[in-house]
């Protein structure tokens, strides 16, 4: 295993240093002062979601807790506004919502929109920013009512920042009357012990799995 590594190039450390500390630069100065945080690194007690298959605990740190402003227009619909703008207005046609924001960093963290607009790569995280929600409501007991957020840190040579809603990150996991979530799918699975294989992820290796050698599913 330790033939995967190189621990002794100086050279990729520098070169790692300068990227931490350009997107740690960054992020302070173009993400954080326009974003107010209700609540940061939250630790989470256990939470017990049960289901017709059992029960499954989920537990975690909460990333973020993000307050976002809303303008209240007269026919009753809203518009986000900046908190800098909802400062000035004061608090009569301005209501507040409150989102999980995620930061996710990596050579991948930012793509391009359709319109060719840099955008945060959100793939998978909608799974995970969907029980950090969950979570967070129970261990808050507040409404996360704005929608969920990913902010993408890519530490390519670009170092682009972007940040992306996520609008709907709870019907993935809770499932709805057609069809089950994948909270239902994932105790169904570990009370019938049927994982399924997943020869694409970085685990799909004989130095991670012991059933490498018997499994007929990797490449």
């Amino acid at each position: 295993m330790a033939s995967d590594f190189n621990w002794d190039s100086s050279a990729q450390f520098k070169a790692a240093e300068s990227i931490v500390a350009r997107s740690v630069n960054r992020y302070c100065h173009e993400i954080a002062p326009h974003v107010t945080y209700t609540a940061v690194e939250v630790r989470c007690e256990d939470l017990h979601i049960n289901t017709k298959h059992g029960t499954i605990v989920t537990t975690g740190t909460i990333d973020r807790v993000r307050q976002r402003a809303y303008s209240v227009r007269d026919d009753g619909s809203v518009k986000e506004v900046s908190r800098e703008l909802a400062d000035r207005q004061g608090y009569q046609t301005i209501v507040f919502h409150e989102n999980v924001r995620d930061i996710k960093t990596g050579l991948q963290a930012v793509g391009y929109g359709d319109d060719g607009e840099r955008v945060a790569t959100i793939g998978a995280h909608h799974l995970q920013v969907g029980i950090y929600t969950i979570m967070t409501e129970v261990e808050l007991q507040r409404s996360m009512e704005a929608p969920a957020e990913i902010c993408g840190i890519s530490t390519g040579k670009s170092g682009d920042i972007a940040v992306s809603d996520i609008r709907d990150v709870r019907t993935a996991l809770l499932g709805t009357d057609e069809r089950p979530g994948m909270i239902e799918m994932a105790a169904k699975m570990l009370k019938e012990g049927d994982f399924r294989p997943a020869p694409g992820t970085v685990m799909c290796s004989p130095v991670y799995c012991a059933g490498w050698d018997i499994c007929p599913y990797h490449a």
